[in-house]
């Protein structure tokens, strides 16, 4: 009878272990958490500052691709909410509210901003472990953005001794990106308003002296920059 119960007792410890150790292993397999990243400009970020052109009918909307991974293949949803702003997200040419489709681990969205301003989306990858992950996106919304003149002047003497180049190409159009550019120039010299597609000019003064120039520039949505004036003094 002592044999049998040492037996019992034996075997119960050996069972014990096995079951600690399943128990072990179980909680080494335990789900991991999900990855979630959008990819813009050529690279993958959780978090992702862009802007968007209104006034540009091929820049006026944002294509969002999110990108989702997970070593366990346990995803159950994903889904967006504004913490700032709003608009409308279209998904496979479906309008989308809060739940987001996705096909092999991948999203692709548009989304068209309801208005001008900052807009802040945050997208949330969830797995039936409730374990999630998140990755952040905003927009800043604009129409159009006034471009910026700049110009520097220099004598040149090649026809006259009072010839001067007046040089505005470091004029620049902010939203060059979004399809802006400058497209007309200003040049007040002495009485003369000169308007023109070229970013420099030439100009023979009337004689030596203190001379007030300026020079706008407009870009290609009809926004005028700030008017920018220096004074120059023309030497023989």
């Amino acid at each position: 009878m002592k044999k049998i119960l040492s037996y019992l007792f034996v075997f119960g410890l050996i069972g014990g272990f096995t079951a600690c150790k399943d128990r072990l292993d179980t909680i080494g397999n335990f789900p991991t958490s999900p990855s979630l990243k959008i990819f813009a400009k050529g690279t993958l970020s959780s978090s992702v500052t862009d802007s968007i052109k209104l006034s540009n009918p091929s820049l006026n909307y944002y294509g969002i691709d999110l990108r989702l991974s997970d070593s366990d293949r346990y995803y159950t949803s994903l889904s967006y909410q504004y913490s700032q702003g709003n608009g409308i997200v279209i998904n496979r040419g479906d309008t989308v509210h809060g739940l987001l489709p996705f096909f092999d681990y991948r999203s692709q969205s548009t989304f068209f901003p309801a208005a001008e301003g900052l807009t802040q989306i945050t997208f949330t990858a969830s797995d039936q472990f409730h374990n999630s992950a998140k990755a952040n996106l905003s927009l800043f919304t604009f129409k159009n953005l006034a471009p910026v003149a700049s110009f520097v002047v220099s004598p040149l003497r090649n026809v006259d001794s009072l010839e001067y180049l007046i040089d505005a190409s470091a004029s620049y159009d902010p939203d060059q990106h979004f399809g802006g550019g400058i497209v007309q120039y200003t040049f007040t010299v002495e009485r003369d308003t000169i308007l023109t597609t070229q970013s420099s000019i030439k100009h023979i003064f009337s004689s030596s002296g203190v001379f007030t120039l300026s020079v706008q520039a407009k870009d290609n949505d009809g926004a005028f920059s700030k008017v920018v004036t220096k004074q120059i003094t023309a030497i023989k």
